[in-house]
């Protein structure tokens, strides 16, 4: 056998081999519509293999013409086979293509729409989901394009439409409003433009839905808005608190007097107002958050004893409040405006959850909490605890506000009648002090809120001890006092003598050095304003304590947190009390300072 006829004997194998493996792999080939023309050809190379091999291996004769002929159709059937594969690979990738286009617009976010000739076209997902329509039902007779929007949009689609109509293909946006499958009105962003399409052009829209942009809009307006109210109480705040410090001071004055029974009654109804307007003046700053953050050990029942009646009032006359306090509860470490502010949110919150009147039940009560309940409930460390407890007969929650009540801007009382962040400020503040929240409630069933704060009995009972000696209080020291305020700084300076101390009085920071040099530093506290001209009362005490290491500082002031912080006041070691105080709180600042 010559080389030549082992060659084709090969090739006769090797595409006898490939048809049987084209007719086994028949349904799994990419591009079906090839089959056929393959297995023609592959036929085809077969028999000329095998006339070629009949020849050459001396067999049979001569297939001269027919071989002519099958090498002739060969290569033209290959070249038309490798046409065919290039028509269809294209044809592929564009379906391909098309599919790729197809997914992305019909799981955009968006509403996506193509209508033509009266008729929609194409309308994706979520335009299904939002109206609830298929594309069968878009297309009823009848149905008309307008009967997806709310009539206060009628007259700006139409505006939008001659717009298009005269640019031809360049798109324009308008807000507009829509009608989802409830019925209720969802604003959206309209872009529309012309496309060519079929014999003529249709209109091509994309509707982006601004409910969520809408929400995120207004929680920074809101923001913006507590921000506003914040820098407007700290502003009121100062000069409040300077006039209640000298309305608060005078009347304590006179009360120590021995007045007539004609002039001390006024003086007593004086004093309780300015003691009323000191309580306004904490709640404002509690409110906008901007209030000085002294946590100390404190009893929940003695805040609520001296805000029961307030709370009546806010509740309103058709909301019955009742109390249960517990004579043994412990105390807790808080600080009193951060306790009120929480009493506030929650009984705001339950106000508003029983617009036709109700029962608010309040109760205090000590609970202690073991190991298993704590690995049960990771966000409970096991000890003890003070429980405040408010239940109302309101309108309830399902699950889903329950689960949502503490997130910041949550409000489900409507549009400008509620910020959503009163429960999420209480949330904070329980945080903050290492408390937690239990959360009870049901549709029509009222709601409970258990708020737990970790107790702090010792500390408590050494303060009472430290404070309820009066006598105590008093002293012999000699004490340089700067206040930038003339009335402040005699009605301080008047208090502090009535308890026997000495007392040096300066303006600014720059009169007060002048009289420590002039005495030679014979001081036992300096009692300064924080924030003073020329110098502020950070800078004094540096000055001062450079002199004198011994020498104890007190700081006052009626500014609110921002202030106080800004310049370095509230950090650990420093004394500091808030405007307006009365002659107990200063005088016991005043001796805690001295003996320190």
């Amino acid at each position: 056998m010559s080389f030549i006829a082992f060659f084709d004997l090969l090739s006769i194998l090797v595409t006898f081999f490939s048809i049987i493996l084209l007719l086994w792999k028949w349904k799994q080939t990419s591009y079906p519509d090839i089959r056929y023309l393959l297995l023609g050809l592959l036929s085809l190379s077969f028999f000329y293999y095998l006339f070629l091999f009949l020849e050459w291996s001396g067999i049979s004769g001569s297939y001269e013409k027919t071989e002519d002929l099958m090498g002739a159709l060969i290569p033209m059937i290959w070249a038309f086979i490798f046409y065919t594969f290039l028509q269809l690979s294209a044809k592929k990738d564009l379906q391909d293509s098309e599919e790729k286009y197809r997914q992305l617009i019909q799981n955009s976010g968006d509403i996506i729409f193509l209508y033509y000739q009266n008729r929609f076209e194409v309308v994706n997902q979520k335009f299904e989901e939002i109206f609830n329509l298929t594309i069968d039902d878009l297309n009823q007779p009848g149905f008309n394009f307008k009967q997806l929007l709310s009539p206060k949009s009628y007259s700006e689609l139409e505006k939008l439409l001659k717009k298009t109509e005269q640019k031809n293909k360049q798109s324009y946006i308008s807000n507009l409003i829509v009608l989802d499958a409830k019925g209720e009105e969802v604003d959206v962003e309209v872009s529309v433009n012309y496309v060519d399409y079929k014999e003529g052009r249709a209109l091509q829209g994309i509707m982006r839905d601004l409910t969520d942009r809408k929400r995120l809009e207004e929680q920074l307006r809101q923001s913006q808005k507590m921000e506003a109210i914040g820098q407007l109480a700290g502003g009121v705040a100062h000069d409040f608190n300077n006039i209640l410090t000298i309305i608060n001071g005078y009347s304590e004055i006179l009360l120590n007097l021995k007045l007539p029974a004609a002039l001390k009654n006024p003086v007593q109804e004086i004093r309780s107002a300015g003691l009323r307007a000191s309580r306004l003046t904490s709640q404002l700053l509690a409110f906008s958050r901007k209030q000085i953050i002294q946590p100390r050990p404190l009893n929940i029942n003695d805040i609520l004893r001296d805000q029961i009646k307030m709370l009546g009032r806010l509740l309103g006359e058709d909301v019955e409040i009742s109390a249960t306090f517990d004579p043994t509860l412990r105390p807790v470490k808080a600080d009193p405006g951060q306790i009120e502010q929480i009493i506030m949110n929650i009984v705001i919150n339950a106000r508003d959850a029983m617009p036709d009147g109700g029962k608010l039940t309040i109760e205090t009560k000590n609970v202690e909490f073991e190991n298993s309940y704590a690995k049960e409930n990771p966000y409970v460390i096991a000890g003890k605890y003070s429980m405040l407890s408010f239940t109302d007969t309101g309108i309830g929650m399902d699950s889903v506000t329950r689960s949502r009540i503490f997130e910041p801007f949550y409000t489900t009382k409507g549009r400008d009648k509620g910020t959503g962040l009163g429960l999420s400020t209480v949330y904070g503040i329980v945080t903050q002090n290492g408390g937690f929240i239990n959360v009870y409630s049901e549709i029509q069933q009222g709601a409970v809120f258990k708020i737990y704060l970790p107790s702090e009995e010792r500390r408590l009972k050494q303060r009472k001890t430290k404070i309820s000696d009066e006598s105590g209080l008093k002293g012999h020291e000699t004490i340089l006092l700067v206040e930038d305020d003339p009335s402040v700084r005699a009605v301080t300076t008047s208090t502090l003598k009535q308890y026997g101390y000495k007392v040096i009085a300066a303006s600014n920071g720059e009169e007060a050095l002048r009289i420590y040099e002039e005495r030679k530093g014979k001081f036992s506290l300096l009692l300064t304003d924080v924030v003073m001209p020329l110098m502020n009362g950070r800078e004094l005490a540096e000055k001062l304590t450079e002199k004198n290491s011994e020498l104890k500082v007190l700081y006052f002031s009626g500014y609110t947190d921002d202030s106080v912080v800004r310049h370095g006041i509230l950090s650990e070691g420093k004394q500091f009390i808030q405007k307006p105080y009365s002659h107990t709180e200063l005088v016991t600042k005043v001796r805690l300072a001295i003996d320190k």
